[in-house]
């Protein structure tokens, strides 16, 4: 005997979702009413108790107005993965904001991960909530919640599209936003707050560009990588303001990637006291001849 709809229903709920990233429910169209509302009432449970898989497979299932209410009942009470879900499924059906949907302050607290971050993040650039994420940045004491903010900025707007060499214009912006520490992003956030309201890289004075690093530049990059001693004055002084201050942005990069001590120095003299914030990070690293590399550069300062 063929599988009632609630048999298959409960079976793809069984299975997680690693394995089946969608709710197959094949074909429908020979399903009763009723079973069509057994089924809806299954996915409700299960959405409540957090299957972000739940608003997708409830198309075509319920008449439209009642599809309607149970997704809106989705994003004010389920778990944050499940109520952007439904959201998404809601905006389809029409512009709207989700500024009191309540998964925005779990974004704002880092309760949303992984995954189901970026499809929350994504969310709201989709609905054009710029003021949200405006308020998310400004608020959130999650540094992860800011970055994935920013990446998704450059990669689902028009911004994707803008070219840029990462050591400069827009490109290096772009990099210095990422860095988690408040000396680099501060100076920007005007900019970061333009970008985010839809003002043009073009009109913010930026040029498309996608010119390859320079050999300064890259020689620099390479002492900072391997070098040894003081850092060589005679391999800073062919580099202009913006270079200097790309090798900057790859020594804090490299820094938190690598631990490698000679970042430090590197932070510390073209820094000149400005990201200090920096070097305080690393005094207290586990790492301890990073950690007291840091404290080297930090003697003797106010």
């Amino acid at each position: 005997m063929a599988s009632q709809p609630i048999d298959l229903v409960r079976t793809e709920l069984s299975v997680s979702p690693r394995e089946h990233e969608y709710l197959d429910l094949g074909n429908i169209d020979a399903w009763s009413a009723a079973d069509k509302q057994a089924v809806s009432d299954e996915l409700m449970r299960a959405g409540e108790e957090g299957d972000a898989r739940v608003p997708a497979a409830l198309l075509g299932l319920l008449p439209p107005q009642q599809l309607f209410h149970s997704l809106e009942y989705l994003l004010a009470n389920a778990p944050p993965a499940v109520a952007v879900e439904a959201g998404w499924q809601l905006l389809e059906k029409g512009p709207r904001s989700f500024a009191s949907a309540p998964f925005v302050a779990a974004l704002r607290d880092g309760q949303i991960v992984g995954h189901g971050e970026t499809r929350a993040v994504d969310l709201l650039i989709a609905a054009n909530d710029q003021k949200v994420l405006r308020d998310i940045l400004a608020t959130s004491t999650h540094e992860g919640v800011r970055t994935k903010i920013i990446d998704r900025l450059f990669a689902r707007t028009d911004l994707a599209t803008f070219p840029t060499a990462m050591w400069k214009g827009l490109g290096l912006v772009r990099w210095q936003l990422s860095l988690p520490f408040a000396s680099f992003r501060q100076p920007l956030l005007p900019t970061l707050t333009a970008l985010l309201d839809g003002t043009t890289p073009s009109a913010l004075g930026f040029a498309p560009t996608t010119d390859p690093m320079p050999p300064d530049l890259q020689a620099a990059i390479a002492d900072v990588d391997g070098g040894r001693g003081p850092v060589p004055d005679a391999l800073l002084a062919p580099l202009d303001e913006e270079r200097r201050n790309a090798l900057l942005v790859y020594a804090v990069d490299e820094a938190l990637r690598s631990q490698n001590p000679r970042t430090l120095a590197y932070v510390s003299k073209l820094g000149k006291g400005a990201h200090d914030d920096v070097l305080r990070w690393a005094a207290g690293h586990p790492n301890a001849a990073f950690a007291q590399a840091a404290r080297n550069e930090l003697a003797g300062r106010p």
